[in-house]
């Protein structure tokens, strides 16, 4: 959710995504969270990389 401002209050991710790591069981409870991490910060790097562009941002992330 973003705000008027420009600060970003609330991401929700998308099923899909949430599914990725589903076969990754619970007994390996730190794989998974890497597993997560990685998938999380990549669509944090995404969604960033979008609002720079489409705001028109001069400067690299």
């Amino acid at each position: 959710m973003l705000q008027n401002d420009g600060s970003i209050k609330r991401v929700n991710y998308a099923d899909v995504l949430k599914e990725e790591n589903a076969d990754i069981p619970k007994e390996d409870m730190a794989v998974k969270l890497d597993a997560d991490f990685i998938l999380a910060s990549e669509e944090i790097k995404e969604l960033l990389e979008a609002l720079t562009s489409e705001l028109g941002d001069t400067e690299d992330l």
